[in-house]
């Protein structure tokens, strides 16, 4: 979970070879039921998913 920016989430442990499913679940706090007033939430635009290389350097 990640209330705040950036929203970013490191899965790679989660992956596997070949064909893998993502699902991206998107819910509202619990400050939103409390008050009277409603805020927006919920996804702006479609996630976006990248792949990011990591290499290590031995000097």
């Amino acid at each position: 979970m990640r209330p705040w920016h950036p929203y970013r989430v490191d899965v790679s442990r989660f992956l596997r070879k070949g064909i893998n499913a993502v699902e991206i679940r998107v819910t509202n706090t619990l400050i939103n039921m409390l008050e009277a007033v409603q805020k927006p939430s919920g996804l702006l635009s479609a996630p976006l998913l990248t792949h990011e290389h990591r290499y290590t350097l031995s000097l």
